[in-house]
């Protein structure tokens, strides 16, 4: 037996090598037509902004081929053999049924690379949803409060004093003064240059309605706004970087001036367009990190001392338009946390995809890549958004990616032959719906996270409006609750094809993630019963996979015209379907 390698999916790598059905000024015309707001700025490089004016990304069309995507194949580079994922192969009567919608409310995120914010400030029990409202019969853009009733159902229940020619939109929430009082950062300014409020409540009981102030020593679009004590001192941080100027901020707060006072801030090492970021102490030395990227580098920026911060560790990917940083809490259990980088890369005549490599750490400021995902056919001009969490509620972390324009996919961990590999959960493609980012809730206090995904809706009628965030809630038992009770699932097997065959043909084998056992045994028998030849013996990944037989025996010889039978067998079923040899 001969089967193609397991890239995931087990579709041979020459599939990528397709030509692309579209050309560099078919993308552009296709993104144009949804109003996006396309130029070139250098050779291969354009310049992607919104409605609004302000830049979503810069992104890079070239050729690729099958030497890009071994890169990191190459084994004196010592690198992880790389993950394939097609999503657009999933079989979503398995991987699209997990969640079930439940509410569609009228609030989005302004931009792809700020989640959409969701808090308890007023601490009721009744989540809300911050974020932009647009459309309803006018083409202003509010930031507002949609907030929980105790009918599960969410109405509007605050809009911030609108302003004209204004861009509002919340980013952040945190508590900055540390009075127990949830504070909201809302980004706010004329449509190119912004700046970054803050409201309060008057209590613990009310919500972040009351002007508190416009920080100081940030300029430009900001985003990726987090509040937390990074250097531990006691006083917390306001971390954000400027898509205008291509800078990282650092501030703290001073409660002298009830104000941020500025830290530290640096333009991009590489003169080149600032990425999202994400923070942590990755090699455990007690010390804040700050992990961001820039062009083709990444690098690592920590708090060596005081409000000393510097480089103390880069590198240099493949590709460029970084983006989809995030965390993980050690998914391979050895006592480390990981953390996450992803590029889209858009070729010219070849298959798009999203790549996402995993680093963890080998030494104090010293990091290795673990893992490596390439998501197949994953094509967006638009930043996305990527987060871990536990969604299935079995304390292990799974990671929940928004490809924006295109889908929403849920990789789960798990643990083959000793190595760890990402299998699809869950996938939601959209449909006439434009996704930007995804988030997840507990919004009920069921004890089960939800699934938030927001972006921009495909209007029925001028009075709807164009920013939407759904809900979706669980559709699946437990794993840590219903072990005892989930219903295994079958593996499916389809026709063999070419059938009738000359000298291949191969099928398809469907191995869903709730098996008892994933070994499985193929075998080819004749009319009379006789076994002919072992096809495989192994383990399988969850997922898609393509066997194929090349009608010889277990001596390698070819085999007479007639019919014979692959039998397909784990520990639950035997499966087996016909197919025809003719010489």
């Amino acid at each position: 037996m001969k089967m193609k390698k397991i890239f995931y999916w087990l579709i041979a790598l020459s599939v990528v090598q397709n030509v692309h059905s579209q050309s560099v000024e078919g993308l552009i015309e296709k993104y144009r037509d949804r109003g996006y707001v396309i130029t070139k700025v250098e050779k291969d490089i354009y310049k992607i902004e919104n409605k609004w004016g302000d830049v979503l990304n810069y992104v890079e069309l070239t050729t690729s081929n099958e030497a890009n995507l071994k890169l990191f194949d190459d084994p004196k580079l010592n690198y992880p053999d790389p993950q394939y994922i097609y999503p657009y192969e999933l079989d979503t009567t398995i991987y699209g049924q997990k969640y079930k919608l439940w509410k569609e409310i009228d609030v989005s995120t302004y931009l792809p690379s700020d989640p959409i914010v969701i808090a308890d400030a007023n601490n009721n029990g009744l989540p809300e949803i911050y974020g932009v409202l647009y459309g309803l019969d006018t083409l202003d853009l509010h930031s507002v409060i949609y907030e929980m009733d105790s009918l599960k159902n969410f109405p509007l229940k605050y809009i911030y004093k609108p302003e004209p020619w204004f861009v509002q939109h919340p980013v952040t929430i945190g508590d900055i003064n540390g009075d127990g009082i949830k504070d909201l950062g809302v980004r706010a300014g004329p449509y190119t240059i912004h700046h970054l409020r803050f409201y309060t409540g008057n209590s613990i009981n009310s919500l972040p309605t009351n002007f508190m102030f416009i920080s100081n020593y940030l300029n430009g679009l900001v985003t990726n706004c987090k509040i937390l004590d990074l250097d531990k001192n006691g006083r917390t941080n306001l971390i954000c970087r400027s898509e205008t100027y291509m800078r990282i901020y650092i501030l703290e707060y001073n409660p002298l001036t009830n104000n941020y006072d500025s830290v530290f801030s640096m333009r991009s090492p590489l003169d080149r367009q600032l990425r999202t970021f994400t923070v942590g102490d990755f090699d455990q030395d007690g010390k804040g990190d700050i992990f961001f990227g820039s062009g083709t580098k990444l690098f690592m920026l920590e708090n060596v001392f005081g409000r000393e911060y510097q480089i103390v560790w880069e590198t240099t990917l493949p590709y460029s338009n970084l983006a989809y940083f995030m965390v993980t809490n050690d998914f391979n259990k050895n006592g480390k946390p990981e953390f996450w980088v992803g590029s889209q890369f858009l070729p010219t005549y070849t298959y798009p995809f999203l790549v996402l490599w995993c680093f963890e750490s080998n030494g104090d400021n010293s990091y290795e890549l673990i893992h490596q995902i390439y998501l197949i056919d994953a094509e967006s001009w638009i930043t996305g958004y990527a987060l871990p969490s536990d969604i299935d509620n079995d304390g292990e972390e799974e990671l929940v990616i928004c490809v924006a324009e295109n889908f929403v996919i849920i990789l789960k961990p798990k643990r083959v032959e000793g190595k760890y590999i990402f299998e699809p959960f869950y996938i939601n493609f959209s449909k006439r719906f434009n996704y930007f980012s995804v988030n997840t809730y507990d919004f009920d206090n069921d004890g089960k996270l939800e699934l938030t995904i927001s972006g921009d809706r495909w209007r029925t009628s001028p009075s709807q409006a164009w920013t939407a965030t759904r809900i979706y809630k669980e559709n699946f038992l437990s794993s840590v609750k219903n072990d005892k009770n989930t219903k295994l699932e079958n593996f499916r097997i389809s026709h063999s094809y070419p059938n009738p065959f000359n000298s291949k043909t191969q099928f398809k084998l469907l191995v869903p993630n709730n098996l008892k056992s994933n070994h499985f045994d193929i075998r080819i028998f004749n009319l009379l019963g006789k076994e002919i030849k072992v096809l495989l013996n192994q383990e399988l990944y969850s997922g898609g996979h393509f066997i194929e037989w090349d009608g010889k025996n277990n001596d390698g010889y070819e085999l007479a015209s007639g019919m014979y039978f692959i039998q397909v067998k784990n520990l639950q079923t035997i499966q087996t379907i016909k197919t025809i040899l003719i010489k």
